[in-house]
């Protein structure tokens, strides 16, 4: 068998031992790569499609794993994006030494629907660091494709097991605050349960409910949970039902109960509550003080 035959053989089963998700797994093939090729250092960028943007996420170097941050805009045109759209090598040297990016793409729709870039995940920079290192060969152009095909699938059923998990977790901690709710004597104390769950399990800022009066047809402020899971009694707030009165009221009647995020950011979601087609209120997440984007997965666990 050929050694580059060996070589990927040995990556495959090393990527496919126990690992506690996606993040050690990477960590772990990164410094692989880096012995296979010979490397100085191996960078990871996650990808966001939406401000065509490689975000620095992981740097191995020397078996340590190094805090740095970069972001590389990507203009219509640009070398690299039409290599990260082909999943095809681009090597460069604007860093002064030698550096190979190669991209990782998620395998399987149900995997890639969870990511804002779809399709791709990001891209590896393979580098050399001294300015007189030899470049890279053909040869190298060759088992870098395939590492990074192997890591790719790798990655993807991670995620999918992360996902998974992650699921299964929310599922049976909703039905847990669901019982409590429709147990509970008071409604006002199964709502703060039920929010305060909601913040809890899936990490949001905040979250605020408002509820639809249809006799005196308002939109009443109900609670709000923060980030360090205190209520807050939203009882002052009241929106009339009335189309241009209030961004919420005009979320509510436009409503068919799908989710609505915010038009400036990704980190605000409004979830119009309804019943047999009918509105009942609307639900609000958001993620203003960390900036986190909130994730389509919780939406749909939402």
């Amino acid at each position: 068998m050929p050694r580059q035959d060996d070589a990927l053989y040995s990556f495959h089963r090393q990527l496919n031992k126990p690992f506690t998700g996606p993040d050690e797994l990477l960590v772990h093939a990164l410094g692989l790569i880096a012995e296979h090729l010979k490397l100085d250092q191996v960078c990871y960028f996650r990808w966001r499609e939406r401000e065509s943007v490689l975000s620095l996420d992981t740097v191995w170097r020397a078996d340590n794993i190094l805090e740095a941050e970069e972001e590389i805009y990507l203009k219509t045109g640009a070398p690299l994006l039409s290599a990260l759209q082909n999943r095809a090598v681009h090597v460069s040297r604007d860093l002064g030494y030698p550096a190979m990016y190669m991209p990782l793409s998620w395998r399987g729709g149900s995997v890639s629907a969870y990511h804002e870039g779809g399709g791709a995940m990001g891209a590896l920079r393979m580098e050399r660091l001294q300015q007189s290192a030899w470049s890279f060969s053909n040869r190298d152009k060759e088992v870098a494709c395939e590492l990074a095909e192997e890591l790719s699938h790798a990655m993807s059923h991670a995620e999918l097991d992360h996902i998974s998990g992650a699921q299964l977790r929310r599922a049976k901690a909703l039905t847990e605050l669901s019982a409590v709710f429709a147990s509970s004597l008071r409604v006002q104390d199964g709502l703060r349960v039920i929010l305060q769950g909601i913040q809890k399990y899936f990490g949001f800022d905040r979250v605020r409910l408002y509820l639809v009066n249809h006799k005196e047809q308002k939109l009443c402020g109900e609670l709000s949970i923060d980030i360090r899971g205190q209520a807050r009694s939203l009882s002052h707030e009241e929106i009339p039902l009335q189309p241009g009165s209030h961004r919420f009221a005009d979320i509510v009647l436009g409503s068919a109960g799908e989710t609505i995020a915010d038009k400036y950011s990704d980190t605000v979601v409004y979830l119009p509550l309804t019943v047999q087609g009918k509105s009942v209120g609307l639900l609000i997440v958001d993620n203003l003080l960390s900036r986190n984007s909130i994730l389509r997965e919780d939406l749909g666990s939402l």
